[in-house]
């Protein structure tokens, strides 16, 4: 009783959830990255990658509390006087971290992204960033069933920190890798071959989709893979992501044993979705139009667009920078495909979709 009654007072006062965050901006005159919730990183090395990509190398402060292979953190990079959160996959092994006190970050350079297009232009070796701690539950097993990982592009990051530890623990479990890219490069090209010698259950099948299909049954089946005894691990873009969700259902693997991970959040939306609802962001006075009729709009973008700049990270419902209050109507989430009850509650605007009028407390 008397920790939530000084948590309320403290919430009364300084409107923060912590002391340390109200405190923040004045800690910040002498440790300009210090953040009250989030962990300082060093940058040990900026590394260009094939396939337009990049790793950062990290040294995280000591009391971070480390990570499990196929998780993700947010990166949070300062640009203009405004604080960007970014979501990445830690791309090497846990046991990497453990003995070294490094963690590598891999990240596809995207020439229409707010931060990725010129991040190696802002971050050099010696600067400093902040980072989350870990997150996600696309982890492996503890038992030797079986895997077949699917990635596409750098859909690969998670599964080479997995390969690695892997490595690091000798395993002889049997995994197929199906990895499919745009060139007939491959990032970590000088990897593959040490991961193969180091794991011997390890196939690895690559495929150039700029030269052939993208990925179908038949990719499956060419290869004799009998997926029904598999634990299948996805991860790449939405529509690689279904795509390979219903092939691998259609050669008989149960949906339950699938796991995904994907870079964006779904665009799939059900047919009763009003075409025209109003939006109204209650803290800033706000009534908006909003039009869902061809390529849906999250409510983040609505905002956005009205010049509102909320807070947000990932954009594809991982990160949960977005989240807002909900005080009215009711909502579609692409990512769990749910309608929302239309009542109020936190929702993640990157994600949700307005099926009827909604007022958010923004």
């Amino acid at each position: 009783m008397l920790t939530k009654t000084l948590n309320w007072i403290q919430s009364a006062l300084t409107h923060k959830k912590r002391w340390t965050e109200y405190w923040e901006p004045i800690i910040q005159w002498f440790k300009p990255n210090w953040q009250a919730e989030n962990y300082s990183a060093q940058i040990t090395a900026v590394r260009t990658e094939q396939d337009g990509m990049l790793s950062l190398v990290l040294r995280p402060q000591k009391n971070w509390p480390g990570f499990k292979a196929g998780q993700h953190i947010d990166l949070i990079h300062e640009r203009n006087g405004r604080r960007f959160y970014r979501t990445f996959s830690l791309s090497h092994a846990p046991s990497h971290f453990s003995e070294n006190g490094l963690i590598e970050l891999t990240i596809r350079k995207q020439s229409k992204g707010k931060i990725t297009a010129d991040l190696d232009q802002w971050l050099s070796p010696n600067d400093w960033i902040n980072i989350t701690e870990a997150r996600g539950h696309f982890t492996l097993p503890n038992q030797d069933s079986p895997l077949l990982l699917v990635a596409g592009g750098s859909g690969i990051t998670p599964f080479r920190s997995m390969l690695h530890e892997m490595a690091n623990k000798q395993s002889h479990r049997q995994v197929d890798l199906m990895y499919y890219t745009r060139t007939e490069s491959l990032p970590f090209t000088e990897e593959w071959t040490w991961l193969s010698q180091q794991l011997p259950g390890l196939t690895i099948h690559h495929f150039n989709t700029s030269q052939t299909e993208r990925i179908n049954n038949e990719h499956f089946t060419q290869f004799s893979l009998d997926v029904t005894d598999r634990t299948a691990y996805l991860c790449g873009p939405p529509g690689m992501i279904e795509t390979a969700k219903q092939s691998l259902m259609n050669l008989g693997l149960d949906p339950s044993n699938m796991h995904h991970e994907s870079f964006g959040p779904s665009i799939t939306t059900p047919s009763t979705l009003n075409s025209n609802t109003k939006v109204h962001f209650a803290a800033s006075d706000v009534v908006v139009e909003h039009a869902s009729q061809n390529t849906p709009q999250s409510l983040l973008m609505t905002a956005e667009a009205a010049k509102l700049n909320p807070l947000s990270g990932c954009r594809m419902g991982v990160c949960h920078q977005c989240q807002c209050r909900k005080k009215q109507g009711v909502v579609y989430n692409t990512l769990t495909q749910q309608f929302s009850e239309a009542g109020s509650e936190d929702i993640q605007l990157c994600v949700s979709i307005p099926a009827t009028d909604v007022t958010l407390e923004l």
